[in-house]
């Protein structure tokens, strides 16, 4: 199981989702992480990306809906950031493919979300 902070559309709270997870033992390469059932209400396409901010490695997944309201969770995060859709962040570690629990500070992750 991967541990990550979903940044919901409706809340300015951060919440922590827990997804399936296959880690892949091969270098530079990124496990992959289910988060279909986080992300159950969207049926476009999902993204990911990989962020590094100082010495710390996440793994970012979203979607995007231009439709949408604006994400209070990442405004409040850095209130110049218009973002319609959500963001899943998971902290990769050195000796596993994804923490169970973070070890970076909140402005950390705001800062990987942003990037």
């Amino acid at each position: 199981m991967a541990t990550g902070y979903l940044y919901p559309i409706d809340s300015e709270r951060i919440i922590t989702v827990h997804c399936p997870s296959v880690p892949i033992w091969r270098k530079n390469r990124l496990p992959f992480i289910e988060v279909g059932l986080v992300f159950a209400e969207y049926e476009g396409p999902i993204y990911r990306a990989s962020v590094k901010v100082g010495h710390d490695r996440f793994i970012i997944y979203g979607h995007l809906n231009e439709d949408g309201p604006s994400n209070s969770s990442i405004i409040a995060a850095k209130d110049t950031v218009l973002f319609r859709g959500e963001v899943i962040v998971f902290q990769r570690g050195k000796f596993v493919s994804t923490l169970s629990r973070r070890s970076a500070k909140v402005r950390v992750l705001n800062n990987a979300v942003i990037k």
